[in-house]
């Protein structure tokens, strides 16, 4: 039996049940804190299947702006194409049914810079959405990932890995439409020595 699996599985079941009930971003911090934050992988939507999810996404871009004026940081916006996951819930399981990777980068950019993001700092990344994300963000040494919270199985999976397998502290964000303070008193915290020592 193992207990360290065990353990892990049943923090994350704990980590899943405050975000349901949390109305403010939830920081889940690492034990080493980077702390300068200069280095955000903004994932929204983390999906490409979530980007329809238009006010959420843009909410959870206007928080991790906030995040890197307060810490002079710099973010990166990504997403993820998944032709399985886009295969599995298509009706007929056709890839004739799914849309292309070159339509659904068109529509990632043209998002990216409605919300003024340099094309140099957006990137619709292929694989398999949760392993993606983090194999991502650890390779590349990102100090906090943000992203949305999750609102459907699909999206708890990712959390759920991501909370189990990232090496950086994640930043997870409700809906706008939650009750929950203004994203620039949200972070004023950043300022406290005690979480982020100069």
């Amino acid at each position: 039996m193992d207990h360290a699996a065990d353990e892990a599985a049943h923090q994350a079941n704990l980590d899943l049940q405050l975000l349901e009930k949390a109305p403010c971003p939830v920081l889940f911090a690492r034990e080493q804190v980077a702390p300068n934050l200069e280095k955000l992988f903004v994932a929204a939507p983390a999906s490409c299947e979530d980007l329809d999810e238009r006010a959420l996404n843009a909410h959870v871009i206007e928080v991790a702006k906030a995040v890197c004026q307060a810490r002079k940081g710099k973010m990166h916006l990504f997403s993820v194409y998944d032709q399985a996951a886009l295969l599995r819930h298509s009706e007929h399981y056709s890839l004739a049914e799914i849309p292309r990777y070159e339509t659904l980068a068109a529509t990632f950019k043209a998002f990216a810079g409605q919300l003024g993001i340099p094309t140099l700092h957006h990137h619709l990344i292929v694989g398999s959405c949760a392993h993606t994300l983090c194999a991502y963000a650890n390779r590349c040494e990102y100090d906090l990932v943000v992203i949305a919270n999750a609102y459907n199985l699909r999206q708890h999976e990712t959390l759920r890995y991501l909370l189990s397998h990232l090496t950086c502290s994640l930043l997870v964000v409700n809906a706008p439409n939650r009750a929950m303070q203004p994203a620039t008193q949200a972070w004023a915290s950043l300022d406290d020595p005690l979480l982020f020592p100069a």
